[in-house]
């Protein structure tokens, strides 16, 4: 075709698709024919979502399931609601898994990661006044201890301190990070905060401390401390009674003392990764018994020379929590031999419950050993208490799941020397320590890493 012939074709063709385009709607808007367009998101009738149930309905009904499965009758559509708020789809799950077996507590932990204690006491307002919420959510939980801990005014470490910057000048920097980086930190308090009293009759060391310095916990980043055991009455009852208020005021819980029995056995909670945590102490350190045992109207410790009161204590609150820490003032000053009574109760204190045992107050480090799944630490020694050198350590336990078998623990060795104290960096000093409490250990080993495990076959 020549030229002028091919562009007279596109002409006509582009004519006709305009007519096309123009004309055919002109003439079917002016006859009265109507063209409908489908909705972009129209789907059949049959292919529609059912309606969503509301909340209400959707817990009733969990809970209709896991009655069925053999719930018991304290469980609540209240309850069941809550737990749908804070965790999306758990009822779905918790139906589910009713449906294929019989009920129990752990169903929440196995269907969102969050146990059925954990959300219990969420769900408890207002929260119990021994129930303290980390706000840590994703895991896993990290639990840190120390040993021997002293704060007292006229001591060797605290005249050092009071010539130093502050907390900085006598704590490692990498150790006080991972102090502070800790979910919860437990360390013994072994000494009165008062500005009263008198030293105890009969005792060779007595320990007092300045209110104000309670202050010092805090910038260590402690959120527990231990009182059982046998410097906490040093000054008396009145200085003692101090302690406790100073520490109530600071926001500071305590384990192992009170001003009666009932508060020397109550246990305190921590709320992490999903898991309620829980923390007992006791004592039994004296070779000549001076520190009084709380009654049901006196202040004291709880003591476990005796120790049906201590395990009773742990039997009770083993009950309310996902993970069970016992913490032990125990053992002969100065030697790595254990007692027979540590052993004897390190068995006890398992069997009623506990899934960590750690020890304090030889003033210096014991090895450690197990039973089933519970791993005893006998003594972690002084932490910060003098000027004298000696090795020590943080202990670090990683909880994964609920129960002692879902827990690593892990020995950070340390050097406490001329009023500071540091974590070892040297792989060679680290292994030392870990040496010497291998050769020590009542069973099992720590490997290269601090980790103590159990002994291989």
């Amino acid at each position: 075709m020549k030229t002028p012939a091919r562009v007279l074709a596109v002409l006509l063709c582009a004519a006709a698709l305009l007519v096309i385009s123009w004309g055919v709607p002109y003439y079917l808007m002016n006859t009265g024919i109507r063209v409908v367009q489908p909705p972009q998101s129209a789907v059949s009738a049959s292919s529609a979502p059912a309606a969503t149930p509301d909340p209400q309905q959707k817990a009733e009904d969990t809970l209709t399931a896991l009655r069925t499965a053999g719930a018991p009758e304290e469980l609540t559509a209240g309850f069941l609601q809550f737990c749908e708020e804070q965790s999306p789809g758990i009822c779905e799950a918790l139906t589910g898994a009713a449906e294929a077996g019989r009920y129990s507590q752990d169903l929440f932990w196995q269907v969102s990661g969050k146990s059925y204690l954990y959300y219990q006491a969420l769900y408890t307002q207002p929260m119990a006044e021994n129930v303290h919420d980390t706000g840590v959510t994703d895991g896993p939980a990290v639990l840190a201890f120390t040993g021997d801990v002293n704060f007292a005014d006229d001591w060797y470490n605290m005249l050092h301190y009071a010539k130093t910057a502050g907390i900085e000048d006598c704590f490692g920097e990498s150790l006080l990070a991972e102090m502070r980086a800790a979910d919860v930190l437990l360390c013994n308090n072994e000494f009165a905060f008062s500005d009263r009293g008198s030293p105890m009759p009969g005792k060779q060391f007595t320990f007092r401390a300045k209110t104000a310095n309670v202050s010092m916990w805090q910038e260590l980043g402690v959120d527990i401390v231990d009182l059982a055991n046998n410097h906490c009455f040093d000054y008396g009852e009145d200085a003692f009674l101090d302690t406790l208020s100073t520490l109530q005021s600071a926001n500071i819980p305590y384990v192992g003392a009170g001003k009666n029995l009932e508060e020397a056995m109550q246990p305190q909670f921590f709320l992490a990764d999903g898991m309620k945590i829980g923390y007992i102490a006791c004592t039994r350190a004296e070779k000549y018994i001076l520190t009084p045992e709380a009654g049901e109207d006196s202040p004291g410790v709880l003591r476990c020379y005796d120790p049906e009161l201590a395990v009773q204590a742990i039997q009770a609150a083993s009950e309310q929590c996902d993970y069970l820490v016992v913490y032990v003032h125990w053992g002969t000053e100065g030697s790595t031999v254990l007692e027979q009574a540590q052993t004897d109760l390190a068995t006890r204190f398992t069997d009623a419950g506990a899934d960590l045992i750690v020890g304090a107050h030889p003033h210096i480090l014991q090895g450690a050993g197990w039973r089933q799944d519970t791993p005893v630490l006998y003594s972690l020694g002084n932490f910060w208490f003098n000027m004298e050198t000696l090795d020590s350590a943080l202990l670090k336990v990683t909880v994964t799941e609920p129960g002692a078998a879902g827990a690593t623990v892990q020995l950070l060795p340390c050097i406490q020397t001329g009023g500071r104290v540091s974590l070892l960096e040297e792989d060679t000093d680290k292994q030392r320590v870990l040496d010497s409490l291998n050769a020590v250990m009542e069973s099992g080993y720590f490997d290269e890493n601090g980790i103590l495990c159990k002994q291989t076959a």
